[in-house]
């Protein structure tokens, strides 16, 4: 199994660099003195050429020998440092990249409902600008800066007029670069904003496709999708006349400095080996400034991504580094006086819910269209959270438990779930905490067909799976797959089941079911000794409950017998007395 690192808490991009860093020093050293023997290298070429120029005794070849073995000795050393840079990056992305998801994923529900997931996944994804921050704007602007530096004492070596000359034109093209990039990155976060805008009004559009042209939609979301593009457009050529003009400034920064330093030169010292010097020192100096200046717009992208990164790495995980294990879960739940909401939301959902669930319970949650009925199986999850009162967990504060080890001993089956993509097999498997094991085999292993047909014979559906001609390596979809609406709903129970859990949550789960395969289904779970907390609108899904919670305007309003219910004036028999839906 691979382990994943976690990111330090509340991270700034100092720490998130040492982490990234984090069993790379070597690599980074090495890398960095790779770097500084092939400038040193170069530096040195046209400065033995020069010396083979200039000499008059004898003693030319060995200058040119010496300035062939300074050419192979810069292209090996850079070629060095260019692998050991390029290990280093790949291995801190990966590092980063694994921890920024395993962060994510551990963020409380909550989260996602205040940030739209498609912007989650943008922001997330500009790690990825962690090669740049180690890359460009790294070890590339160290080496540059290094480079840059070594020049500027030869030129203080000639004359300080010179050096202060070719320092003050260095210093103007920075500046310049600086404010481009600046006018760049505010651009480019317009663009980065406007991509969201875009896939918010095309993703659910082609999600919902059928929906878009039942209504004869098209148009709309055309228009929609236009002004969006067309903001993103604009911003987009905005940013690229601004670097297009910081690339041109780059590419002509050798004659600014040939511009500046030669004339200098020829009026404080017109000797003509210190012209020839000079302009090799130029040469240098250029480049370096030139390597120097394009981390510029690397290291404004870096602060792009880390403010669409802060979001995630400023959020509070939902299990808190104290939370008790719970190592093993009897089923007993006890809401106390609790409320519970959304965010944002102008009040609570449930509220002031008071109510006992007994380990091994059947328990039947109705009440008409919003009354909480499917907030209250969240609220036993852990997903919404109490705004007020307590939740116990056996007996235990939920505030102070490891929620997700509560979760792995819970099936859930949500309203309108759908299939994950792959076959029946890996559809049933993957909800088991063991599932990952039992299907990273190279082909079928007889343990996990043995998990998954023990599943699907607790949920009914094993005369339907042995009637499909591939079994349990039947593909499936959360689109069309073939199978019935009933089909799909026990195989979302076995999903459920496979996991051995000691609480079953059911939201409209049986809704497709007739009553003979409702009655088996039910029979088989009975027979598991689960707590089963059943959302139902069906009576005859309820009949067999020990007790049902009735909840109005997200309140409970009756607690019962389903048949003592039944027979006493109420919103339970408003529900599904005479002349009510079965």
């Amino acid at each position: 199994m691979t382990t994943v690192d976690t990111l330090p808490s509340a991270p700034t991009a100092t720490t998130l660099t040492r982490f990234a860093l984090r069993g790379s020093a070597g690599a980074a050293t090495g890398s960095l003195l790779a770097g500084l023997v092939s400038t040193a290298a170069g530096l040195a070429v046209p400065l033995l050429g020069l010396a083979a120029a200039t000499d008059a005794g004898g003693h030319r070849t060995r200058w040119v020998v010496l300035a062939v073995l300074a050419v192979v000795l810069s292209a090996a050393a850079g070629l060095a440092a260019d692998a050991m840079s390029w290990r280093m990056q790949n291995r801190a992305y990966r590092r980063v990249e694994s921890a920024v998801w395993r962060a994510l994923l551990a963020l409380p529900a909550s989260f996602f409902a205040r940030h739209p997931l498609r912007v989650v996944v943008g922001h997330a994804s500009s790690v990825s600008m962690v090669r740049t921050l180690l890359g460009a704007a790294g070890i590339d602007t160290a080496l540059a800066a290094i480079s840059a530096t070594a020049c500027s004492a030869v030129l203080f070596l000639l004359d300080w007029r010179i050096a202060l000359a070719g320092l003050g034109a260095a210093l103007a093209v920075l500046a310049v670069v600086t404010e481009l990039s600046r006018r760049q990155q505010r651009h480019d976060r317009t663009v980065f904003e406007s991509v969201d805008d875009v896939q918010a009004v095309l993703y659910p559009a082609l999600v919902g496709i059928d929906e878009v042209q039942a209504y004869g939609a098209q148009e709309l979301i055309h228009r929609r999708f236009s002004a969006a593009f067309a903001r993103q457009r604009t911003a987009d050529d905005a940013g690229l006349r601004h670097a297009e003009a910081a690339e041109a400034l780059l590419a002509a920064t050798p004659g600014i400095l040939f511009a500046v330093l030669l004339p200098t030169a020829a009026a404080v010292s017109p000797d003509v080996v210190t012209l020839a010097l000079i302009t090799v020192v130029t040469v240098q100096f250029a480049g370096a400034l030139a390597r120097l200046a394009g981390a510029v717009p690397a290291l404004f992208g870096i602060a792009l991504a880390r403010h669409r990164l802060e979001p995630v790495l400023s959020a509070e995980p939902e299990v808190p580094a104290h939370a008790a294990s719970v190592p093993g879960l009897s089923g007993g739940w006890e809401f106390r006086d609790a409320d519970f909401g959304y965010p944002d939301a102008a009040a609570p959902v449930l509220r002031g819910l008071t109510l006992r669930v007994r380990p091994g319970e059947f328990l039947a949650v109705v009440g008409a269209s919003g009354s909480g009925k499917s907030t209250l199986l969240r609220a036993v999850l852990g997903l919404v959270p109490a705004t007020a009162g307590t939740v116990l967990v056996d007996g235990a504060d939920l505030r102070g438990l490891d929620i997700d080890d509560i979760r792995r001993r819970i099936g859930y089956v949500p309203q309108d779930a759908r299939l994950p993509r792959g076959t029946v097999r890996s559809a049933i498997l993957q909800a088991d905490p063991a599932g990952d094991d039992l299907l990273d085999g190279p082909g079928p292993d007889p343990q996990a067909d043995a998990r998954a047909l023990a599943a699907v014979e607790k949920a009914g559906l094993a005369e339907d799976l042995a009637a499909l001609p591939m079994g349990l390596d039947t593909r499936v979809s959360d689109g069309d797959n073939g199978l019935s609406g009933g089909q799909n709903q026990r195989l979302l129970l076995a999903r459920a089941l496979a996991r051995d859990p000691a609480v079953l949550l059911l939201d409209e789960a049986t809704s497709a079911l007739d009553d003979a395969t409702q009655d088996q289904v039910a029979r088989a779970v009975t027979g598991l000794g689960l707590t089963r907390i059943v959302v139902a609108h069906r009576l005859s899904t309820i009949r067999g409950a020990d007790r049902v919670v009735v909840l109005a305007g997200g309140r409970i309003v009756q607690v019962g017998r389903p048949g003592d219910l039944l027979d006493a004036p109420g919103e339970f028999a408003r529900l599904f007395g005479a002349g009510s839906p079965p």
